[in-house]
Parts: C-alpha cells; sequence; structure tokens
C-alpha cells in the first residue's frame, strides 16, 4: 500500500512538472474563439492600434491565420498569435503563456556587442561566454530574424536583443518558428574565445523541473548591482533597500512594492541620507522592469526630494537594458525633482509613447496578454530611450569578473 501511495505521489508531481501546450486539447472551434477575442482585445482596449501597422495588413494577417489554424501544430498556433499581437508594436502588446514553457539550461545576454553565454547547467559551464553561430544548424543571423517577427516592434534595439536572449532557450518558440524540429533537446553551435567551435547539444525542461537543475553564472561572485539582499528585513525588502558604501550612498531600487512598503522605507532612506558620508547618493534602476510609478510618485518621492534638498547630497540615477516602462518614467522623474544624473547605459524602455498593461486572458487556452492602453510622455524629445549623461558600458571582462564599473566610476571619481 504504502508503495501505491508513493507511486501516485511520483505521479502527481511528474504529471504537475510537465507543462502542456496551452492550447492542448482544444477545439478548432476554441481556437478560432480564442483568435477572435484576441483581435478584439488589441483592437478596442488599445486607443490606436493601427500606429505601427495598418488596418488592413492587420486583418489580413488575422484572416491568413484563421484559414491555416486547422493545419498548425500548437507551436505555430502560438507563434502566430504573437506575430498577430506583437504587430501592434509598443513593448506592453504581448502573450505570456510562460508558465507552459520548456527552457533549456541555458541562459544568454547581449554584453559588449555579442550575444554570450551567461548561464548554463553546472555540467557545462566550460561554455560560459561561449558565443551562438547556429541554432540546429540554422546561422544565427537567419534565427535572430525569425525571432524578431514575435517580439514588438516600436521598441529599443535593446529591447529586442533582451527578447531574443530569452527565446533562445524556449523549444516552444524556436518549433514553432521552424528552427528545431518537434523535440525536447536544443543544439546550438558554439564559439568560444580560443576559436574552438562545438555542437552541444542541451534537453529542454518545464519551469518547475528547471528550477531543480543546478546552473552555474559566468562570474563567481555576484556583483552588488545583482544582488537582492534583504538589508532590512520587514522595514524594507528584496529589491528595494539602501547600503553606504565608501563612496556613495547605493540605493537598490528593482521591485515596485507594495505602497505600505514604501511608506515604511521613507524613514529608511530619510536616515540614511541624513547619515551619509560619501556625498554621492545612487539610485540604481539598471534592472527595474517597471510597475506603478504613480505609487513612487505619490508615497515615496516627495519625502525623498525633501531629504536630498536638505542634506545637498549629488544624486545619480543609474539606468541600463533591464530599465524598462514605469522606471523610465520614475528615472526621468529623479532627474527632475531631484536634479539627477543619468549614468550607465541606455535604456530598453521609452520615455515617450504608449504604455500601462490592459490585460486579458484568452478565454479557453487561457493565456495572458496585454496592451498598452495609456499615451505616457515624460521627456520633450521623442528618443528612442532614455541616455545616460555619464556613459558607462559594462564589458564581457567586466561581467565575468564580477566587477561593476558603474560603482567603479566613483572610486574613480
Amino acid at each position: 500500500m504504502k508503495r501505491i501511495i508513493l507511486l501516485i505521489k511520483v505521479l502527481c508531481i511528474s504529471m504537475m512538472s510537465f507543462a502542456q501546450s496551452p492550447f492542448e486539447g482544444l477545439s478548432n472551434e476554441q481556437v478560432l474563439e480564442d483568435l477572435q477575442y484576441l483581435k478584439k482585445q488589441l483592437t478596442t482596449l488599445h486607443p490606436e492600434p493601427f500606429l505601427f501597422v495598418t488596418e488592413e495588413e492587420f486583418n489580413l494577417n488575422f484572416e491568413t491565420i484563421k484559414s491555416s489554424l486547422h493545419s498548425m501544430s500548437d507551436n505555430e498556433k502560438l507563434v502566430a498569435f504573437l506575430k498577430l499581437t506583437t504587430s501592434l508594436g509598443q513593448g506592453h502588446c504581448n502573450l505570456r503563456p510562460f508558465d507552459s514553457y520548456h527552457r533549456a539550461p541555458i541562459s544568454f545576454n547581449m554584453i559588449d556587442g555579442q550575444f554570450r553565454i551567461v548561464v548554463i547547467h553546472e555540467k557545462y559551464a566550460k561554455y560560459l561566454g561561449a558565443i551562438p553561430i547556429a541554432v540546429n544548424e540554422i546561422p544565427f543571423e537567419e534565427v535572430k530574424t525569425k525571432l524578431k517577427g514575435v517580439i514588438p516592434k516600436h521598441e529599443t534595439e535593446i529591447f529586442s536583443n533582451g527578447w531574443i536572449a530569452y527565446y533562445l532557450s524556449v523549444r516552444e518558440m524556436l518549433n514553432g518558428l521552424g528552427v528545431i524540429q518537434e523535440s525536447s533537446n536544443i543544439t546550438y553551435k558554439l564559439k568560444l574565445d580560443n576559436g574552438e567551435v562545438h555542437d552541444l547539444t542541451l534537453p529542454t525542461y518545464s519551469r518547475e523541473e528547471l528550477s531543480e537543475v543546478k546552473r552555474v553564472n559566468a562570474f563567481d561572485e555576484r556583483p552588488l548591482y545583482m544582488q537582492r539582499e534583504n538589508e532590512f528585513g520587514a522595514n524594507g525588502g528584496q529589491g528595494l533597500w539602501v547600503k553606504q558604501l565608501d563612496h556613495l550612498l547605493y540605493f537598490r531600487f528593482s521591485t515596485y512594492t507594495p505602497t505600505k512598503v514604501f511608506k515604511k522605507f521613507r524613514k529608511i532612506i530619510r536616515k540614511a541620507i541624513k547619515e551619509d558620508t560619501s556625498g554621492n547618493l545612487l539610485i540604481d534602476l539598471r534592472r527595474n522592469g517597471g510597475g506603478d510609478f504613480i505609487r513612487v510618485r505619490k508615497h515615496f518621492l516627495p519625502t525623498l526630494e525633501k531629504a536630498v534638498k536638505k542634506s545637498g547630497i549629488k544624486v545619480y540615477v543609474g539606468i541600463g537594458e533591464g530599465t524598462f516602462s514605469a522606471a523610465v518614467s520614475n528615472a526621468t522623474d529623479f532627474v527632475k525633482q531631484l536634479n539627477g544624473t543619468l549614468i550607465g547605459e541606455p535604456t530598453s524602455g521609452r520615455p515617450n509613447g504608449y504604455q500601462d498593461n490592459c490585460g486579458f486572458t484568452l478565454p479557453n487556452s487561457k493565456i495572458p496578454g496585454s496592451t498598452a492602453c495609456v499615451y505616457r510622455k515624460f521627456i520633450e524629445e521623442d528618443t528612442p530611450g532614455l541616455f545616460p549623461e555619464i556613459e558607462i558600458p559594462l564589458t564581457w571582462e567586466d561581467y565575468k569578473n564580477g566587477r561593476d564599473p558603474l560603482l567603479e566610476y566613483f572610486i574613480d571619481y
């Protein structure tokens, strides 16, 4: 009896960890209903859906997908739905079936102008830093072109590269685009720094399974801006903390926490600024993907502004490829109201354009999605990203050695 119970538990765990396609088990009529619902949400929730694609082009894409649904695989349907959604442009127009994805134990990032492996299964640690030159024998440039078809168009090149790096490990996306066959494996052709070229075939895992796979980073010690320390326990929280360094007061802001946390944190930042001995405050938004910028304006910025003016501390605002949406908005607030100086690298998000997520869920597949629904303008000039006054690029040598050139700038300064 105990063996039977154990077997049932194992089977349940196995079933829970095996993510299935959101279209699995749906009839063609149900998938078509989802497609029609998607079209309606995109064209009614977005105030100006046809800024970057004409209504005729959008409708033609819809009809083409509609007429081909019966012959598509589940992954091809997913790609088709994504292409229709992202054709509107803007990063807030997207579908997020992330829970159903199967990923290889590998992560890429664009650093110093090259896509490189920054995380990988510990068994293949020797490939850290390797540059992809093909996926399943398809040249990497061709793979990138295919992936760009499912990425929102009217965003920065940095934004696009971030999504390419993510999708390079997603089985469903690569299969739906015809890069790999219906298989649990992905084969990468990689070029090492010594010039050697190797083929590496990796299995793919559901999200739950992947969390159990031991992976290693390109660096031995995680730099401060990547740490999620909980400096102040219940008063602060991961992604919202402050630390006094020799040459600056470092304020990590990577998460839009609940209002009550921002309110509690006001005392902490006020006290830290009062006791600062460096004369420099760095508000680090480099890994902040957005949230509710109004919450910061209403419940946190006034206190921060008062403390900064009273102390005379010089404010710097760290930005980079991970700075998107509300984080870009609040970065402009910190510049205007704290007399801050932007430092780092260009953002992935634009300061002006349609933003804010108007969410929806497809009725049958239950795929969550969103469209941009509010126009925001935070600077006068319409630029493709927010650009730093003091540009400090991150090199591959910096990254693999766990160095942060932005923090080192203050030591040199």
